[in-house]
C-alpha cells in the first residue's frame, strides 16, 4: 500500500490569524482618538477666549476704537432735515455718511438735537456763537465718533461739562467764550486722546493749566488767548513733554516770563 504524499499549505493563503483581543485594542485607539479630538477643540475654543479678552484690555491703550453703529437710513433722514432748517452738514462718499454738523450761530433747538443724535458718524461738533445749555450738551454725549467739539458763546456749567467725559475719540476740543472755570478743567483731562485745547476768554486761572498739564502729557497745543493768566502758567507749561504750540495774546504774561520760556524749552512755538 502506497502512503499518500503529505500535503503543503502555501504561506500565501493562509489567513492571518487576529490577534487574541484584537478587537477590544482597536476600540480602545478608537475611543482615544476621539477624545483627543474633542480635548483639542476645548482647548483651542479657550485659548481663542483668552485671546479675545487679553487682546481687547491691550487694544485699550491705542488700537482704533470699533466703529460706531446706527441706522443710516435714519442718519440721511437727519441730514436732511437738518441742512433744511438752515445748518450745514456735511456728508461724504462712497457712502454719504456725515461727518460734520456746524449750526452757523443760529439757535439750536431740542427738535435739531435729537436729529444730530442719529448722525452716529459725526466727527465734528460746531456750535460757534450757539447758547448751547447743560441739558442740550446731553445730546452730545453719545455721539461716540466725534472727534472735534466746538463750544462757542455756550451757556454751559462746570459741572455741565462732565456730559463730554464719554467722548473719548475727541481729539481737538475748543470751549471759548464761556463762564468756565477751573473746575471744568478735570472733564476735558478724562479726555485721554486731546491733543489740542481752546480755553480762550474763559475764567481758568494758573492753576487750573497747571493741573491740566500735569494729567495730559499728550498735549500739543494750548490755546488761552484772553483768559487771567500769568507767567506761573508759564512755568508750569516749560517742562510739558509733548506741547509744541501756545497761544497766549491778551493775557498777563510778561514778556521776561515768555522769554524764560523759550530759553527753557525752545520746541514750542508762542503766539503772543
Amino acid at each position: 500500500m502506497t502512503d499518500s504524499p503529505p500535503t503543503f499549505t502555501s504561506p500565501l493563503s493562509r489567513k492571518p490569524s487576529k490577534p487574541k483581543g484584537g478587537n477590544r485594542r482597536q476600540i480602545v485607539v478608537l475611543v482615544e482618538l476621539v477624545l483627543l479630538i474633542v480635548l483639542g477643540g476645548v482647548v483651542y475654543f479657550k485659548w481663542s477666549a483668552i485671546v479675545a479678552v487679553v487682546g481687547t484690555h491691550l487694544d485699550g491703550g491705542g488700537a482704533s476704537a470699533a466703529a460706531p453703529s446706527g441706522d443710516p437710513v435714519a442718519e440721511k433722514n437727519a441730514f436732511e432735515r437738518l441742512n433744511q432748517r438752515g445748518y450745514l452738514a456735511i456728508a461724504e462718499p462712497p457712502d454719504q455718511h456725515v461727518t460734520s454738523i456746524n449750526f452757523l450761530g443760529k439757535p439750536i433747538d431740542d427738535d435739531s438735537l435729537v436729529l444730530v443724535t442719529k448722525l452716529y458718524r459725526l466727527g465734528t461738533f460746531n456750535a460757534s456763537n450757539v447758547k448751547v445749555t447743560d441739558s442740550q450738551l446731553k445730546c452730545v454725549a453719545g455721539l461716540s465718533a466725534l472727534t472735534t467739539l466746538i463750544l462757542d458763546g455756550a451757556a454751559i456749567t462746570d459741572d455741565g461739562l462732565a456730559q463730554i467725559r464719554p467722548l473719548t475719540n475727541l481729539a481737538a476740543v475748543y470751549i471759548t467764550n464761556t463762564p468756565i472755570g477751573d473746575r471744568a478743567l478735570a472733564h476735558i483731562a478724562a479726555l485721554p486722546n486731546v491733543k489740542t485745547v481752546n480755553l480762550s476768554k474763559t475764567k481758568v486761572t494758573d492753576e487750573g493749566v497747571k493741573m491740566l498739564a500735569a494729567a495730559m502729557p499728550q498735549l500739543k497745543w494750548i490755546l488761552l488767548s484772553d483768559d487771567a493768566i500769568t507767567d506761573a502758567t508759564l512755568v508750569a507749561l516749560a517742562s510739558h513733554p509733548a506741547l509744541t504750540r501756545l497761544t497766549i495774546d491778551g493775557t498777563n504774561v510778561t514778556p521776561e516770563g515768555i522769554k524764560r520760556l523759550k530759553q527753557s524749552n525752545p520746541r514750542i512755538t508762542i503766539d503772543y
